[in-house]
């Protein structure tokens, strides 16, 4: 039982921590530099829920196995429980809360920035146009806040994640 459950918990790790890695260090910079603001969003709201639904059911395995193995009263135990719980909660905010209202603000910018006719481009000169129009505009400056401060808090708890992600490697396996 005891190596079944090791080989689970590695797994269930190793496929949500490779996936925190990948998307928070990699493929997030990669996107932003290569693709036009609009592509880069729509590409982000597809991603993103996916990459949280498989961060949820995996810390949900690694939290059964650890619940399983449990051994009360180590002060090693409680580091492990705090880590997944922090992790755990991490992810469920950003899924069901900071996610979803994010995406719904950013799509709305979006339409004002294409009656504005902005958005559409990568280079500098686009971006001095955003910033300008954002200026001008009420409605984009406050959609640019909104997302802005949603888009902190929710890099802020992924990185925080991430941490707590370092912290259960050293009980993995």
């Amino acid at each position: 039982m005891e190596i079944v459950l090791s080989k689970f918990e590695l797994l269930c790790f190793s496929v949500w921590f490779g996936a925190a890695i990948w998307v928070s260090f990699i493929s997030g910079f990669v996107m932003f530099k290569t693709l036009p603001r609009h592509m880069f969003g729509r590409v982000q709201a597809k991603l993103f829920p996916r990459y949280f639904g498989l961060s949820a059911v995996c810390l949900a395995g690694l939290g059964a196995v650890t619940l399983l193995d449990l051994r009360l009263g180590e002060p090693i135990e409680t580091v492990k429980v705090a880590a997944l719980a922090i992790a755990t909660l991490g992810v469920l905010f950003n899924m069901l809360y900071l996610e979803p209202r994010a995406t719904e603000i950013m799509f709305t910018r979006h339409e004002l920035e294409r009656a504005l006719e902005l958005g559409g481009q990568t280079d500098a000169e686009e971006h001095a146009r955003r910033q300008q129009a954002a200026r001008e505009n009420p409605e984009l400056a406050r959609l640019n806040a909104a997302f802005g401060k949603l888009h902190g808090i929710s890099s802020a708890t992924n990185l925080l994640v991430v941490i707590a992600g370092l912290a259960l490697l050293m009980f993995v396996g």
